[in-house]
């Protein structure tokens, strides 16, 4: 779809809608001698990284350590103090990770077989940065090497005052564990305030996968819960993701972007895309994973229940109500509501949903369901239990795959909006869809754990082994993982790329270069972790292929984006720029844009940009973190004072299924 330039209009109008609160937090400024004692304290700690690094000491137990040196150095560097606590908090952290650095050197490191409440760390595959989590390890565990432990993934809310720094210091506790835990929690730190979306998302992923390196975990006994932003991560990863947990448990937070923000317009592709994130346009899903549910009877934030509670009510379940609680009749979701309670956990609705979460943690995650109702709107979540939509009719329209195991094990299957679909062979012995049945033990040779059907008029067929692999790594249309829209990018290993030859336009080259310094600025504070960016000459074939890439400036300054043009849905001179039916000057637009990779068909490349929402969306609400431009966009530009993000939008879009603009 594209979309005129009297879409500007509705863009001031939805803005003018929006009254963003600041959750940010006034700073104390530390002494010349506090921040020195700091930065002393960093170099000696840095220094012990470096002979740990130099000594072939494991990466994953190195993270350990230099997790206290990054938080020191972010902390410092964005002037994060927001008490006169910081300043000691941020010394007593390296002080652990020197003694850290120090047992490990010799050989003795003690944390990885500590129980009770303690720091970890991760490096990221999205930008190579040091990530903290944080771990409550019952007193028993390591106590029978056999058991596998349950895993809870707790997600913390907003904390206008959270950094590393803080986060550390609350997990490197001597608080005691209860005595009657018997599972091991998980406190996800998701880069601090951005409700576990982009790289927020994949840092619960990446905390959950070095837990279960590092820990004896059982994979189907892992719960899900969170409160107020905590809840919000709930929602939208719980009924994204509903075969990763045994059991979800939102409290408060949202699961609406325009209710919850009070937003009466916004333009169509940014319409369109509130349909990645918004957890009740996947309500569906809650018939797949067991559901508690919280919010106080005098929060307003119990809206981002009663969403979910009255879309499921309109898919046909009933509930049996009991004073404020309620039950889904054939399902396993429950509704709770604390009385007289404001946004804080009642202890009696605390008590019984961890005794849902301990029931459905004692029956375990299936690997396959005999019952699915699933539905997603894009193929970033394209499935659940052995099904995978591959290709969708229309993106960002309901994609729906329903199945139900008869008693001969033939599997019923029916799906909407749907083109592609992958079937795991472990759902049964044959798959009856669009009134043929088809038997999938063998088909395709027994080559692959999978089979592909495609939708072929008004049937379907069942691919074979080369067709398969065919439709799975086509560019030529969108597929799980090369979806867009732009800010998908950011949510794997990505790598910028500034230009350095010679613009066709110096304007367009001079803008270029703000947007990459601003988004390496906005990255750094709010996703704290720091861009990797190489000059165009320096990029190497591996990088290509290992990485998303981000292009910066013109086909004139910058030759990576030059050797990607051939295979990019536009045309660039030094006169002008050519998308769709209409053409720019390039002395003041600039076309922004994510597609498959031309030069690695598994990898986006994205042209000038980076993040659609800037420091404005990031200081307000969470709820705000939704993509401003889509797929592609173009915007006009003035001079070296204008913000970057005030563009003008003169036009924006969605790329339909086969990455091609519809006017």
């Amino acid at each position: 779809m594209m979309c005129p330039i009297s879409v500007v209009a509705v863009v001031a109008v939805a803005s003018a809608l929006i009254r963003p609160q600041q959750f940010t937090a006034e700073t104390k400024q530390p002494s010349a001698e506090e921040l020195e004692r700091i930065e002393s304290k960093r170099a000696e700690l840095d220094a012990a990284i470096a002979r740990l690094t130099a000594a072939g000491k494991r990466a994953d137990l190195v993270a350990d350590v230099a997790i206290y040196s990054k938080a020191a150095e972010w902390i410092v560097r964005h002037g994060e103090f927001y008490s006169d606590k910081y300043v000691g908090w941020t010394i007593a952290g390296m002080e652990r990770g020197l003694a850290r650095a120090s047992a490990l050197h010799a050989g003795t490191p003690a944390w990885p077989t500590q129980t009770g409440r303690l720091s970890r760390a991760l490096v990221s595959r999205v930008d190579g940065s040091v990530q903290p989590y944080g771990l409550v390890i019952p007193a028993d565990y390591g106590k029978d090497p056999a058991r596998r432990w349950r895993l809870d993934v707790d997600l913390h809310g907003r904390g206008s005052t959270l950094n590393e720094v803080s986060f550390l210091n609350a997990h490197d506790s001597a608080q005691p564990v209860a005595a009657d835990q018997d599972f091991i929690q998980l406190d996800v730190f998701g880069r601090t305030n951005n409700a576990y979306r982009w790289a927020g998302e994949t840092d619960v992923f990446e905390a959950i996968e070095s837990v279960r390196k590092r820990y004896n975990i059982d994979d189907r006994r892992v719960v899900l819960r969170g409160f107020s932003m905590g809840g919000a991560g709930s929602w939208h990863l719980g009924l994204h993701h509903p075969d990763r947990w045994c059991s979800v448990g939102p409290g408060a937070g949202f699961s609406d972007t325009k209710k919850y923000q009070k937003i009466a317009a916004l333009p169509a592709w940014q319409e369109a895309t509130l349909h990645i994130y918004d957890a009740v346009d996947y309500a569906a899903n809650a018939f797949n994973v067991p559901i508690v549910c919280y919010g106080g009877e005098d929060d307003p934030q119990l809206e981002a229940s009663r969403n979910v509670r009255d879309a499921i009510t309109k898919l046909g379940v009933t509930f049996s109500d009991d004073g404020l609680n309620a039950s889904a009749v054939a399902m396993p979701f429950l509704y709770l509501v604390g009385p007289k309670t404001g946004h804080r956990f009642h202890p009696d609705s605390l008590k019984q949903a961890m005794e849902f979460h301990a029931k459905h943690a004692a029956q375990g995650r299936p690997y396959f369901r005999d019952r699915l109702r699933f539905v997603t709107y894009t193929l970033k979540y394209p499935g659940a239990f052995g099904y995978r939509v591959w290709q969708m009719g229309e993106h960002y329209k309901p994609a729906v795959v329903e199945a139900t195991k008869r008693d001969d094990g033939v599997v019923d299957v029916k799906v909407e909006n749907t083109v592609l679909l992958e079937v795991s062979r472990g759902v049964g012995p044959a798959v009856r869809i669009g009134g043929a049945e088809f038997e999938i033990e063998t088909a395709g040779g027994g080559r692959l754990p999978t089979v592909m059907f495609r939708r072929d008029g008004n049937g379907w067929d069942l691919l074979g082994y080369d067709d398969t692999l065919r439709e799975m790594n086509s560019s030529s249309a969108k597929r799980p993982g090369r979806q867009g829209p732009i800010d998908d990018a950011f949510t794997g290993p990505f790598l910028c790329v500034r230009g350095t030859g010679e613009p066709w336009s110096p304007a367009l080259a001079a803008w270029a270069d703000r947007s990459l310094d601003q988004f390496a600025r906005e990255w750094d504070k709010w996703f704290r972790g720091k861009l990797l960016i190489k000059k165009d000459t320096e990029v190497s074939r591996d990088d290509i292929q290992n990485h998303h890439l981000i292009v910066f400036g013109d086909p004139g300054s910058n030759r990576v984006l030059r050797d990607a043009m051939k295979g990019l849905p536009l045309q660039w001179t030094r006169e002008s720029i050519a998308l769709g039916s209409r053409t720019f000057a390039p002395t003041d637009h600039a076309v922004v844009m994510i597609h498959p990779n031309p030069l690695a068909s598994r990898r986006y490349v994205v042209v000038n940009t980076g993040h659609t929402f800037h420091d404005g969306q990031f200081r307000g609400s969470n709820a705000q973190l939704y993509p401003r431009l889509g797929d592609y966009a173009v915007l006009r530009f003035g001079g070296p004072s204008e913000a970057i993000g005030s563009e003008e939008v003169v036009e924006a879009g969605i790329f339909n299924e086969l990455w091609q603009i519809e006017e």
